[in-house]
C-alpha cells in the first residue's frame, strides 16, 4: 500500500484521482485546481492511496477552517483540525472509494473471508455482515 498526502491537487496526477472521483464533479481533479486557484484562505490537503492495482481511496481536507470565535479559539482550531470535505458541495463527503467490489479484496483483515476474491465478504460492513 503506498499513500501519498501532498499540499496541492497539482501535485497528483489527474488521471489517477480522477478514477476514483467519477462522475463527482466537486471530487474532480479540475474542480479542485479551480477551487485552489480562486479561494482566499484555502489550505487543501489531499490523500491517495494506492495498492498493486492502482488508486484504492482519495480524500480532502480544509487545513483552515474558520470556528467563527475568538483569535485565539480560531488559531487553536486551525491547528488542530482537518475538515474532510469538498468544498461547496453539499452532497460530497470528501472521500472517494474505488467500487467495493474490488476494493474488498485490497483490505488484508478480509482476505480470510468467505467471498472476499468477489466481492461478496460476509464480514463487509456494506453487506451488513459485520462482526
Amino acid at each position: 500500500m503506498r499513500w501519498q498526502v501532498v499540499r496541492s491537487i497539482h501535485d497528483l496526477d489527474e488521471e489517477r484521482w480522477d478514477s476514483l472521483a467519477g462522475v463527482e464533479l466537486t471530487m474532480s481533479h479540475r474542480w479542485h485546481r479551480v477551487m485552489e486557484a480562486s479561494r482566499v484562505g484555502y489550505c487543501p490537503r489531499y490523500l491517495l492511496a494506492e495498492d498493486e492495482r492502482g488508486p484504492l481511496v482519495g480524500i480532502v481536507a480544509d487545513a483552515n477552517q474558520s470556528s467563527g470565535r475568538s483569535r485565539r479559539l480560531d488559531m487553536l482550531v486551525r491547528r488542530l483540525t482537518l475538515v474532510v470535505g469538498a468544498p461547496f458541495s453539499s452532497r460530497h463527503s470528501g472521500i472517494v472509494m474505488r467500487p467495493m467490489r474490488r476494493w474488498t479484496t485490497s483490505m488484508g483483515c478480509w482476505r480470510s473471508c468467505p467471498g472476499a476474491s468477489d466481492g461478496r465478504c460476509s464480514r463487509s460492513p456494506m453487506s451488513g455482515g459485520a462482526r
